[in-house]
Formats: structure tokens, C-alpha cells, sequence
């Protein structure tokens, strides 16, 4: 879905599920290559598998891990952190807005 350059790749979730609702996918797995060798999740991995949950929860097409890859290793974000895989889908607008909004 995605093809990056040496030190990065632009990723967005519309890309990832676009792909994944054309094909009716019932869940997704994401797996991308570290170049430099190391499959060391970065702070970037997991803001991107962040976003993926949340998405994937709104959505109800399941993230079912995002691997990274490195020269002769993996890692598995879900098992390393587990953390990110629990979606925090707290309203973005408040009640009051909402009742303001409807009058």
C-alpha cells in the first residue's frame, strides 16, 4: 500500500482501510522493513499503530498486529506493546456541544 524512501514512509489510515474495504477484509495485519537492520519499533511505528486502532475500531476491521521487520528478526508491536492495541475512543465534542448542535 505504501512504498517508502531510505529513512521513512508517509502512512495514513485512509490508504490502509481503503485497501481493506475494497477487498472486505474482516481484520488487518501491517507489516513494513526497517532498512537499517534493526526491527526496534520507533516512536513513529507506534503512533502509526495508534492511529491503525482506533481507526480499525470505528471501522470494526480489527488491527491484528503490526510487524516490523529488520535484518534477521521481527517484532511483533502487539506483543511488545500491548498497550497500543487498546483503542481509546473518547468523544471528541462534549455533550453540550452535541445539544447545541442539534438546536
Amino acid at each position: 500500500v505504501s512504498v517508502g524512501i531510505l529513512d521513512c514512509s508517509v502512512l495514513h489510515p485512509r490508504e490502509i482501510f481503503g485497501a481493506a474495504i475494497k477487498k472486505s477484509a474482516a481484520n488487518i495485519l501491517i507489516a513494513h522493513n526497517h532498512p537499517s537492520g534493526s526491527a526496534e519499533p520507533s516512536d513513529a511505528d507506534i503512533e502509526v499503530s495508534r492511529q491503525l486502532v482506533k481507526s480499525a475500531a470505528i471501522l470494526a476491521i480489527p488491527l491484528v498486529d503490526h510487524i516490523v521487520v529488520g535484518q534477521s528478526d521481527y517484532i511483533s508491536i502487539r506483543q511488545k506493546y500491548p498497550e497500543v492495541f487498546k483503542p481509546d475512543l473518547k468523544p471528541h465534542l462534549s455533550t453540550e456541544t452535541v445539544a447545541q448542535a442539534g438546536n
